[in-house]
């Protein structure tokens, strides 16, 4: 790519009108991010040169990516009307007339883009989609007849043919279609059953699909929600303030019934209204997560109310659903969940958003044995109107349930036949406003949690049942742990050889389908294959271990990231992965920690809430925070300082703890080391020129990081007029206070990643003749949150020394404490800013 870029450069340097390669390198330029740049290339090109359609379809990019949105559209609507047999720019402009709002010329380009491209069959479902939305459903039931007579073999025209054949009413005619859907799609569950239910209906037996009972008894009708009337539509307000909420949630509401197995279905209605542009680009997707075969996703209202300019209120259709795989493979994690995707083009602010949907569990038996949990959060980053949550369940089994921290909560129960019917709601719940650094959602707004196990012990049960066959070693699992960790070796050494095994001789790779979301694939597996998620990883560490001798522990983690949780109640839905536990040498590992050691636990897996998991039973623990004492950066200067404040620089750096394993993986490759730390000192120097550089021992993930460096800089200090100049006292640049104290005071505790230590050792040899002018004074600062130190002085020779230590011994701090720590992190970046001033002798 580098070279044809070149290519390109070289072509427009000896024709400034080559417009291709104009075209290249804008389109280059857009996708880095760089529009403007882009916009300026193609705006030199002539006038008839952007009137090729390849220049014209990039420059509508380009307008849009610098927001003229407008022009985009004049210059597309232009392009159209030159080339009337473009299917391509016809459906661009149906998503342009969607957006704007326009229904009927939304689906006049669609018409034309589907009759241009009669071989892309989603483009006359789009339109049948729209003829629907807009209520011309004999409109519809052409176009899906007509793509049915072209495409017969084509089971989504079919089934599509089918359902709207069943919600006009006629349900023999959709049989006939959703049967041959069937015929040609045998493996789809969902229109399996969908079928059923039409045969069930057609034959006079009345069958409901999962939950829809739950949504004629517990829907709200949407439009008694919205707000009064007016003459305009809503403003939009407060665009470009921090006091506007871009939406706010008129209606959150989440109905449950959980049978006596534990299987359940949903029904949920959100209401949002919409404020501003912001909001309208933060709502206009909406996701229900599902997994295909176990449970059926039902989208039973999409639309958006909106009033015209005489206040008459219009109902719009959502524009488009789509189905994807939720899949995160540039993660390593691929999931049998899929995600049924509603989008509303044209969404603006003052309209209003309604989406009702249903989930239900379909498959045969509970593979969480009889197991139900539920973690919802009640609060969210937009004001919240109204909150609700229903529990239907048997009066004879037990559900245990937090108290969410909300004012006005509203709970009561009342029993229903065999049921009891559990509520919860609250009005007016504040939105969560965010702040760099802060606690997981847990600790900073409110939430439910249900769950049907009585205590951790039952869960821990549960777990080990589950995962207990799937730690069974074979001989190549005994050979490899053997070969690994000889007997002679020390505990210490074999738990470092076999942690270092797992993390370098498997990948991190996750599949996980059905059980296996939560249940590890057997360890002679993941050995054999060589990649795993991070319970994979923590049971093949555990058989590992016991093949040599060392117990271990599963352990069920919960990470930073979510916030700490309360105890009570005791369910899996709080957890999010796995690691081990050493209890003979009280010891965390992390299989998916590749370039960490044994004793760098990450920190998004200290202190916080563990259920350690073995034969012996269930643990609940909280891991612990490592000091900073095992996070420390020690730093040491040898400079020889010209009379022009050029410098050169013999560093040699060693880094343990919590930073070595970035440190580790950002140079793992020894042919890029020195040009990736040369980038470093060019950008703290510019200009400065690394000689040499040296890593021993990187490889070692159970070694501290040491760096050995030779540097020339062109200007360490700033010359003054007088011709002096100035060193630093720090190599760090003094600003702890925009890094860890940014905000003036804080409303949620502030959280650092660890405890840490940093330490400098400076020894400056001056030219010959200079003397010192100035010289910081030392000082120390002391605090409830670590300590300070900086030591100055100028020794015979031309020699000046300078020592400086931090301790940040807290890794949180409540917004009471905040105010202090924010000083005392000013008296170090004042004490770090003072210079040293040297005076050059005589030439």
């Amino acid at each position: 790519e580098g070279v044809a870029t070149e290519h390109w450069r070289q072509a427009l340097r000896i024709d400034p009108l080559c417009w291709p390669a104009a075209v290249a390198l804008s389109s280059e330029e857009l996708d880095a991010g760089l529009p403007r740049r882009a916009l300026d290339r193609l705006g030199a090109l002539p006038e008839a040169v952007r009137e090729v359609p390849r220049v014209t379809r990039l420059w509508v990019r380009v307008l849009e990516a610098v927001d003229r949105r407008e022009e985009a559209d004049a210059l597309l609507a232009r392009l159209d009307r030159s080339r009337q047999v473009d299917g391509e720019v016809a459906h661009q402009l149906a998503g342009r007339a969607r957006a704007r709002g326009d229904a009927v010329a939304a689906i006049q380009y669609l018409r034309r883009a589907a009759e241009l491209r009669p071989d892309l069959p989603s483009l006359a479902l789009e339109l049948a989609r729209g003829l629907e939305g807009s209520g011309d459903g004999a409109g519809a039931l052409a176009v899906l007849n007509e793509l049915g007579v072209r495409m017969p073999d084509e089971p989504t025209v079919q089934a599509q043919l089918g359902k709207l054949l069943h919600r006009l009413g006629r349900r023999d005619e959709a049989l006939g279609h959703l049967r041959a859907a069937l015929a040609l799609k045998p493996q789809d569950p969902e229109l399996r059953r969908y079928t059923e239910r039409v045969a069930a209906a057609a034959a006079g037996r009345d069958v409901e699909a999962p939950g829809e009972d739950l949504a004629r008894r517990y829907a709200t009708d949407a439009a008694a929600l919205l707000p009064a009337a007016a003459k305009t539509p809503a403003p939009r307000r407060g665009e470009g303030t921090a006091a506007a909420d871009p939406a706010i949630v008129l209606l959150d509401r989440r109905v449950v019934r959980v049978h006596r197995n534990g299987l359940s279905e949903t029904f949920a209605q959100r209401v949002v209204q919409i404020e501003t542009d912001r909001g309208a680009e933060d709502n206009k997707q909406f996701f229900v997560r599902y997994t295909p075969g176990v449970e059926e996703v039902e989208i039973r209202q999409a639309r958006i109310f909106r009033r015209d300019v005489t206040g008459a209120l219009q109902t719009l259709q959502a524009s488009e659903r789509d189905d994807q795989d939720l899949s995160e493979p540039w993660y390593g994690l691929y999931y049998d969940n899929r995600a049924e995707v509603v989008s509303f083009e044209g969404l603006r602010a003052g309209d209003v958003l309604e989406v009702q949907y249903l989930v239900a569990d379909v498959g045969g038996q509970n593979m969480m044995a009889d197991y139900f949990g539920d973690l919802q959060f009640i609060a969210e980053a937009i004001p919240k109107r109204r909150w609700e949550y229903t529990l239907i369940g048997p009066r004879s089994r037990a559900f245990h349930v937090n108290t969410p921290r909300l004012a006005g909560l509203e709970v009561g129960a009342t029993d229903e036949g065999d049921d009891r019917v559990r509520r919860f709601a609250a009005r007016d719940v504040p939105k969560i406003v965010a702040e760099p650094a802060m606690p997981g959602y847990a600790e900073v707004g409110p939430y439910l949690h249900l769950s049907t196990y009585a205590s951790w012990a039952d869960v821990g049960t549960w777990y080990w049942r589950l995962v207990v066959e799937q730690l069974a070693a074979d001989e190549t699992l005994r050979k490899t742990a053997h070969d690994a960790a000889p007997s002679r070796m020390t505990d210490e050494n074999k738990v470092r050889a076999i942690h270092d095994l797992v993390v370098t001789g498997t990948r991190y790779v996750g599949l996980e389908f059905g059980i296996h979301g939560f249940k590890p694939y057997k360890v002679t597996q993941v050995l054999s294959r060589r990649f795993g998620d991070c319970k994979d990883k923590a049971a093949l560490l555990v058989a590992l271990l016991r093949e040599v001798g060392i117990d271990a522990e599963m352990v069920l983690l919960r990470t930073r990231a979510g916030g700490r949780i309360e105890t009570a109640p005791a369910s899996l839905a709080v957890f999010d992965h796995a690691i081990v536990y050493v209890p003979r040498l009280d010891l965390y590992l992390d299989g998916t920690a590749e370039f960490s050691g044994t004793s760098e636990l990450p920190s998004q897996d200290q202190g916080v809430m563990g259920l350690r998991v073995s034969a012996r039973g269930a643990t609940l623990v909280e891991t612990p925070i490592l000091p900073s004492s095992q996070n420390k950066a020690s730093r040491v200067w040898t400079v020889e300082v010209s009379p022009t404040g050029a410098a050169r620089v013999a560093e040699t750096l060693v880094i343990t703890g919590q930073a070595a394993p970035e440190w580790r993986q950002h140079y793992q490759t020894p042919g890029e080391r020195l040009d990736r730390y040369a980038k470093v000192w060019s950008g703290r120097y510019p200009g400065a020129n690394l000689v040499s550089v040296d890593m021993p021992g990187l490889g070692d993930r159970n070694h501290p990081v040491t760096v050995n460096a030779v540097a020339s800089v062109p200007r360490l200090g700033q010359i003054t007029e007088a011709g002096a100049f100035d060193l630093p006292v720090t190599v760090r640049e003094a600003d702890f206070s925009r890094t860890y104290a940014r905000l003036s005071a804080r409303k949620h505790d502030l959280v650092i990643a660890y405890p840490w230590q940093h330490e400098e050792q400076l020894t400056y040899r001056l030219p010959a003749g200079a003397h010192v002018q100035h010289l910081p004074a030392g000082r120390v600062a002391e605090s409830a949150f670590g300590r300070f130190r900086l030591e100055v002085s100028a020794e015979a020779a031309g020699v000046v020394r300078v020592r400086s230590t931090l301790d940040i011994t807290r890794h949180r701090l409540t917004p009471a404490e905040y105010a202090q720590f924010r000083q005392f992190l000013g008296d170090i970046d004042a004490a770090l800013s003072d210079r040293i001033v040297v005076e050059k002798g005589p030439s």
